[in-house]
């Protein structure tokens, strides 16, 4: 149950009966503790009142008697006095000392009680009278309360008036906890039971298990559970209809905009394509013009009758190695302008893809006097990464635009591409002569539709799709700050051929 172990020691039964004892028994120690210091300044009062009535209806009646010499009289006198309420002890000397009289109460001596100290004066209270008759002091009388035993007696009945108010206190606590737990608890604890096994699918509402006709706060608390659980399910059931619209609606949009990321990709390759259209244009033209001069050769050479077999040949052969040339650029052109979502290349041959590239960037870099260098190392002919052919070109293609329009207006104008090894990764350093990033750009670079460039030169997608492309293909593009040029690094995942086999 909820209530078990420590947690019963939190409840409400614990706590109602602790508060109810303590509040009731401090109320009751305040009020008994104030009712018991009236009545003792009152019996105190009263104690001290006794001398006052001694005096005026005892003391000439004891002055009388002993200037009768009536020691007899006298003496039944005192023991009268001594006998009145908080009287410790009554005393009388005669000035003549024919008359000596102690009478104290039981347990005290004369000499106890008039020792000078102050122990003494603390305990008593003193008052002495004189006998006077006739204008004639005759001896000196001397009563006593004792004090301490007035507070002892008062603090024995406070004790045991505070007893008594304790236990009533705990025996009214122990009823209300009855009471409580009878009337209230039982039923919260239903309450809570239900809650904590609350199910929205489940049919059965909360049931105290009272007479309906009692319209109190328990009652209350019932149908308003309830009708919460009403309104829950009826919420449920909305939110139910909603969450599927919402993964409709989420399915539609999540096509489109599949679509429209396939269609932003299509137009920044063709975009970065474009942007070579010049130098891809004047990368054919030379080879044609090489083919038309070599044709242009043997017909005047034939016409002549001076077309010899070895010039036949040399021509031949020129205008075979032109047409080698032409096809491998248009072949480039095609691999790379194709739409790489249609394909599904497994890996890429780094060395296949770097050749393509430079079939159709090599011219333009050259006319405009910068620098292209690409450093392979051995055995990369057999090199493969996991990836697409298509996608990495058009991702090295964004690269070379970005550094070519970084540094067309430098003096200095150079592009290295860096390939190597790293374990079972391959390193593209994608380095230019350009000063680097700005520091207040390096967060910015790769997010969509930034540009640094002038309006108009840049759409501010190709780093964005370049990260995410290599990302696809399980690799990373980041910037290399710790170098004073500007720096892109690919990682990408060596293709192990064997593994995937072994795997499959």
């Amino acid at each position: 149950m909820l209530l078990g172990g420590e947690q019963k020691n939190k409840s409400l039964r614990f706590r109602l009966v602790l508060w109810v004892w303590a509040i009731s028994s401090s109320i009751t120690f305040l009020f008994t503790f104030l009712q018991l210091y009236i009545e003792y300044s009152q019996t105190k009062s009263q104690a001290v009142k006794q001398f006052t009535i001694v005096s005026k209806q005892y003391l000439p009646i004891l002055s009388k008697s002993v200037w009768d010499y009536n020691y007899e009289y006298t003496e039944l006198y005192s023991k009268v006095i001594k006998g009145l309420p908080h009287i410790a002890f009554v005393s009388l000397r005669t000035n003549d000392s024919q008359l000596d009289l102690f009478l104290p109460r039981e347990g005290l001596s004369e000499k106890e009680v008039f020792l000078n100290n102050d122990e003494v004066r603390k305990r008593f209270g003193f008052s002495r009278m004189d006998l006077m008759y006739n204008n004639q002091r005759l001896g000196e009388l001397v009563l006593g309360i004792d004090l301490v035993e007035l507070k002892i007696h008062y603090f024995e009945r406070a004790v045991q008036i505070f007893i008594i108010q304790s236990l009533k206190a705990f025996l009214t606590c122990f009823l209300l906890f009855q009471m409580f737990s009878h009337v209230i608890l039982r039923h919260l604890l239903k309450v809570v039971d239900y809650l904590q096994n609350f199910n929205l699918s489940s049919k059965d509402n909360v049931k105290l298990d009272r007479n309906p006709k009692i319209k109190d706060e328990l009652y209350l608390l019932e149908m308003s559970l309830n009708k919460q659980k009403e309104n829950l399910v009826d919420v449920h059931n909305k939110l139910d209809h909603i969450n599927q619209d919402l993964a409709k609606e989420v399915e539609l949009r999540t096509e489109e905009r599949d679509k429209e990321r396939e269609k932003l990709i299509e137009a920044s390759r063709l975009a970065s394509l474009g942007t070579m259209a010049g130098g891809i244009a004047h990368e054919i033209n030379n080879p044609l013009n090489i083919i038309r001069s070599s044709t242009s050769f043997m017909k005047k050479a034939k016409s002549k009758e001076k077309l010899t077999d070895i010039k036949f040949f040399e021509s031949v052969e020129n205008i075979e190695s032109m047409v080698v040339r032409v096809n491998s650029i248009v072949d480039g052109l095609k691999k790379i302008s194709r739409k790489g979502e249609l394909e599904n290349d497994e890996y890429v041959n780094i060395k296949e893809c770097f050749d393509d590239i430079l079939n159709v960037s090599r011219e333009r870099f050259e006319l405009s006097g910068v620098d292209l260098q690409i450093y392979h190392f051995e055995d990369q002919d057999g090199l493969n990464v996991y990836g697409n052919l298509v996608q990495l070109s058009q991702v090295m293609i964004n690269l070379l635009n970005n550094s070519y329009d970084a540094i067309e207006n430098l003096e200095q104008k150079w592009v290295k591409i860096n390939i190597k090894t790293d374990g079972d990764s391959v390193i593209i350093q994608h380095m230019d002569s350009g000063s680097g990033i700005p520091e207040r750009l390096k967060n910015k670079i790769f997010d969509p539709f930034f540009t640094s460039k002038e309006v108009g030169k840049g759409t501010g997608l190709g780093l964005s799709l370049s990260k995410k492309i290599v990302e696809s293909f399980g690799g990373e593009l980041t910037l290399n700050e710790s170098l004073e040029n500007t720096c892109f690094e690919i990682k990408l995942r060596i293709y192990n051929q064997g593994e995937v086999s072994e795997s499959a």
